[in-house]
């Protein structure tokens, strides 16, 4: 009986050595994650023109208007010309809402 009960208590801690050993798959791969990414950059919007290797090319607008409104609303598509490569370009509006 006493044999019985040392090798139960051998066994559960076997058992419990070897499940704390694998460890938790979400934080191994939080782990490697964590060391891949990059901070946030906050930028502040610049107040001059669009940069010298980003050129316009083309506009293209539809817009919906009703005379008796007091806004309007429509699509606007820009086609551009970068010489160098960019994380954003920067547009310059006033009292617009973007919807998507």
């Amino acid at each position: 009986m006493h044999d019985f009960r040392f090798r139960a208590a051998l066994a559960g801690a076997v058992s419990l050595l070897a499940l704390h050993a694998c460890g938790n798959a979400n934080s191994a791969s939080e782990a490697s994650l964590g060391s891949q990414t990059q901070p946030v950059q906050i930028q502040v919007p610049p107040a001059g023109q669009l940069p010298t290797d980003v050129t316009p090319l083309a506009y293209r607008l539809e817009l919906k208007t009703d005379p008796d409104a007091d806004s309007f609303s429509g699509n606007v598509a820009i086609d551009v010309a970068l010489t160098a490569p960019h994380a954003r370009i920067w547009l310059h509006s006033v009292d617009q809402t973007v919807l998507s």
